[in-house]
């Protein structure tokens, strides 16, 4: 067996390792993403939009607070002033 032949061969041994390390990462990148879209929807996390509907929810309850309050104070002030 010549030099160049041993080289060679050795050549195609090593690209079709590099070719099986490629398709096993790949393998394992993709197993690994399943996994975890299993373990997030187990979860029960809620997305996005949920949260900003929160958010809005809890916006319009705090200026309907402020109102309410507002209303009490002026209840209470005509409430007293009926008093004296």
């Amino acid at each position: 067996m010549s030099i160049n032949k041993f080289y060679e061969d050795a050549s195609k041994v090593l690209a079709g390792t590099i070719s099986s390390c490629s398709d096993i990462k790949s393998e394992a990148k993709n197993r690994v993403s399943l996994k975890l879209e299993k373990v997030i929807s187990k979860l029960n996390l809620v997305n996005r939009e949920e949260i900003e509907v929160v958010k809005e929810m809890i916006v319009k309850a705090r200026e309907e607070n402020e109102y309410l309050k507002q209303k009490v104070h002026l209840l209470e002030k005509k409430v007293n002033s009926k008093s004296n």
